[in-house]
């Protein structure tokens, strides 16, 4: 007898990123039912991120046929993407590919195998927005490593552009002096502030 299984599912979120740029893992939760009644007990499912041309980017296993137990309560089951014994997400997934799908299959022990639960789910906007975070925070890390080894004294003249030079040799005008740069130069100096700078 072929049952029909249904799944319902969401993405929950991406959670934040490690420090070493790698991708912690992303909850997901989903629901199953067969012929309307949710399932309840322990199953193996598999997942794995695709791309509209359904190429595999990401797999929870080693191989297509790797699965991983879940506990199923009233049809509902969450799992950590990444995490719980699965592959970890690569760090620049979300970077390098912006239209993906989530496709899981599960084995519900009833001798029929695994099974697709469709239809597959678009990633939403969310991991995409936090991996551009992630490229601009990698950016500014590698420009202050960048910046923490020039050493002082490495830069002269010589190394310094002409609109650089330019800039550093032009003529200072009073107009080009703020408020109180003017109010500063233009003060009445008493001998009382004289002899104060004479002792120090």
């Amino acid at each position: 007898m072929n049952s029909i299984i249904r799944c319902i599912c969401r993405l929950l979120l991406l959670t934040l990123f490690s420090a070493s740029y790698g991708q912690n893992p992303v909850p997901y939760s989903g629901k199953v039912s067969v012929d309307g009644v949710n399932f309840s007990g322990s199953a193996q499912f598999s997942f794995e991120l695709i791309d509209a041309n359904q190429t595999v980017h990401w797999q929870n296993g080693l191989d297509t046929n790797g699965t991983i137990s879940v506990p199923v309560q009233n049809g509902r089951y969450l799992v950590l993407l990444g995490g719980q014994g699965m592959t970890a997400l690569p760090a620049s997934l979300f970077l390098d590919h912006d239209k993906l799908f989530l496709r899981v299959h599960v084995d519900l022990k009833d001798g029929q195998g695994l099974r697709h639960l469709g239809p597959d789910q678009r990633i939403t906007s969310a991991p995409h927005a936090l991996s551009a975070d992630l490229a601009r925070k990698a950016l500014v890390a590698e420009e202050a490593k960048i910046a923490s080894q020039v050493v002082d004294g490495s830069i002269t003249r010589k190394k310094l552009s002409r609109s650089i030079l330019t800039d550093l040799n032009r003529t200072v005008t009073k107009s080009m002096l703020g408020r109180d740069v003017l109010a500063d130069l233009n003060r009445t100096v008493s001998s009382e502030m004289l002899s104060r700078s004479l002792k120090q």
